[in-house]
């Protein structure tokens, strides 16, 4: 009976662990993707800044 438990408790962990990761590395991604949103959003308004410009079209 102890065996089992320890056995489902050690198995529990492994699921815990193996969830904390993937949660650290979806955040890591999710930080990557406003990155690049931002990024992209400051180039669109630097071209249209460009656009805008008298002269340059």
């Amino acid at each position: 009976m102890l065996e089992e438990i320890m056995e489902v408790k050690d198995s529990t962990m492994k699921t815990l662990n193996e969830t904390i990761d993937l949660q650290q590395r979806t955040i890591k991604q999710l930080r990557e993707i406003v990155f690049l949103t931002e990024k992209h959003a400051d180039i669109e308004k630097q071209l249209l800044e460009l656009q805008t410009k008298p002269g340059l079209n």
